[in-house]
């Protein structure tokens, strides 16, 4: 190609490219290397067209025949801090695991989604991945080994599926939980450990358990 080579680029969302949704031109100052190009601007999944023509010293071409990509949106993802009350302030504990759920935020109340990692992070903040939950209202709740099962607070959140996680934090404020079903330790909001049969109450047989376990 000649020195200061450019082109145009135009992406459509239709085939015969009534409806352009991008276009720019593309340099080359020496005219010789691949050229990668990014788009930053679609937001709505779909099929999408795009073509190119020669800018430039003359004579300047025509548009080449078409292509066509799919662009499709991510997961819901959302990164949560959620601290057991047990191991708040600790540096190193063993790996445990944690599950989130989404339920929907109007009654019944389904759980519309669900999450499982294995947390060994001192700063309780981890990145869960919801495929099947589309964007919507939803309660975040937080079950892990020995706490209480623990809803977001009321009314829900509105979260999305996009290219940036969503992001919730139950350790700043008790009423980051629903009915502020949090203990605040080491200046952090934490989830209620003690739930040993995971039946939702702390209670005489989590203690039976406790004691039978340590005997």
């Amino acid at each position: 190609f000649p020195v200061s080579y450019f082109a145009y680029i135009q992406v459509a969302s239709d085939s015969a490219f009534n409806v352009i949704v991008h276009e720019d031109t593309i340099t080359a100052p020496n005219g010789v290397e691949n050229i990668c190009y990014t788009l930053n601007d679609l937001r709505s999944p779909g099929t999408y067209y795009w073509r190119v023509r020669q800018g430039g010293i003359p004579p300047a071409g025509a548009f080449n025949e078409p292509w066509k990509f799919t662009l499709s949106l991510p997961p819901l993802t959302i990164k949560i801090k959620a601290v057991p009350e047990a191991i708040s302030g600790m540096n190193k504990f063993e790996p445990f695991e944690i599950k989130a759920y989404l339920r929907n935020a109007c009654s019944p109340f389904e759980i519309i989604d669900s999450s499982v990692i294995i947390s060994s992070d001192s700063s309780f903040t981890n990145t869960f991945i919801f495929n099947n939950a589309p964007s919507g209202k939803y309660y975040i709740v937080c079950k892990t080994i020995n706490c209480i099962e623990t809803f977001s607070r009321a009314g829900g959140d509105s979260l999305y599926k996009r290219y940036t996680e969503n992001h919730y934090d139950f350790s700043t404020s008790i009423t980051q939980a629903f009915g502020n079903n949090l203990t605040l330790t080491d200046s952090l909001y934490c989830l209620f450990s003690g739930d040993v049969d995971q039946d939702g109450a702390i209670d005489v047989n989590d203690l039976i358990d406790v004691y039978n376990s340590s005997v």
